[in-house]
């Protein structure tokens, strides 16, 4: 009876340890005939009572994926790629097209408005989570663009 309570406390703790992260509108947008690049952009929630970051993520659509920032430097909008993106505990993180955000490199075709695409996406602590990301119109990217969203 004992060995059962000491499994059953273990599982327990190793369950409620472990990190969970909610991923929430998971996007991109079309792209034209012939170019290799997109983006996609999600929110990160992070329930969890530990801090986390996602450290790689990879799409069977494109050759690979790249976790990216942009920033304002000397009065450019400038593009890096980034080796984590911080989740801390608590906390939501948006994955923007003028923030962090995943660049979808060497495209194996065009993105299509209505594609669905699966995207792994792999946590430090939380593991791997794949989500279904949904190609949206260049017109949508358009009216997030001019709306500051």
């Amino acid at each position: 009876m004992k060995i059962i309570l000491l499994v059953l406390t273990l599982t327990f703790f190793s369950f409620s340890a472990r990190a969970e992260m909610v991923i929430t509108n998971p996007l991109s947008f079309e792209t034209a005939e012939g170019q290799k690049v997109g983006a996609a952009l999600m929110t990160l929630q992070n329930t969890s009572a530990d801090d986390d970051k996602l450290i790689k993520a990879s799409a069977p659509i494109c050759g690979h994926v790249e976790l990216h920032t942009m920033a304002e430097e000397n009065g450019i909008m400038r593009m890096r790629e980034i080796p984590k993106i911080d989740v801390p505990k608590g906390e939501t993180v948006a994955l923007t097209h003028d923030g962090l955000h995943l660049m979808l490199m060497d495209l194996k075709a065009p993105l299509k408005a209505g594609q669905v695409f699966p995207l792994t996406l792999v946590f430090e602590k939380a593991g791997e989570k794949t989500v279904e990301v949904k190609v949206q119109s260049r017109s949508a990217l358009h009216k997030m663009m001019n709306n500051g969203n």
